[in-house]
């Protein structure tokens, strides 16, 4: 048996060091109730964003609940807030970021990339296509109709 030859510390300095630099932004699609914010929350435990967060962050502020403070009318400024959230993580240097919103068009998440691109973010899209408990009380109609019209990433 032969034995390893100590290495200097001249050696170990100049070798290459093997790190995770790779940094994503993993966009998260799927129906109500379809297991986005789970696998989101998993992929990026701390960097996890939707625009449903907005509606709960008012709703309690407002000290009501989440169906109450649902207004489709105020969608764009949840989805602007979302958007604000994920750039200020990438600026952050967070090394993986999740976004779990619907994403029924493929320019809404285009608008996505394009962030993740400028900031020098890789993307990685996963649609989530499970049947769980409806949180957000969506109607059912409601579901099977974004189900039905889910356009390929």
């Amino acid at each position: 048996m032969t034995k390893a030859k100590k290495k200097t510390q001249e050696q170990i300095d100049s070798e290459p060091v093997i790190r995770q630099t790779t940094r994503t932004l993993y966009i998260v699609r799927g129906h109500p109730g379809s297991g986005k914010s789970s696998v989101g929350i998993l992929l990026a435990p701390g960097a996890c964003y939707a625009a449903d967060d907005w509606f709960n962050i008012q709703a309690h502020h407002n000290g009501t609940t989440y169906a109450e403070m649902w207004d489709a009318n105020l969608l764009d400024e949840a989805h602007r807030w979302c958007r604000d959230r994920v750039e200020q993580a990438m600026v952050c240097g967070m090394p993986r970021i999740a976004v779990t919103n619907v994403f029924r068009k493929r320019a809404e998440i285009g608008i996505y990339r394009a962030i993740a691109e400028d900031r020098g973010y890789r993307v990685s899209v996963i649609r989530c296509e499970n049947d769980f408990e409806n949180v957000h009380g969506v109607p059912s109609k409601r579901v099977a109709s974004i189900k039905a019209t889910m356009e390929d990433a």
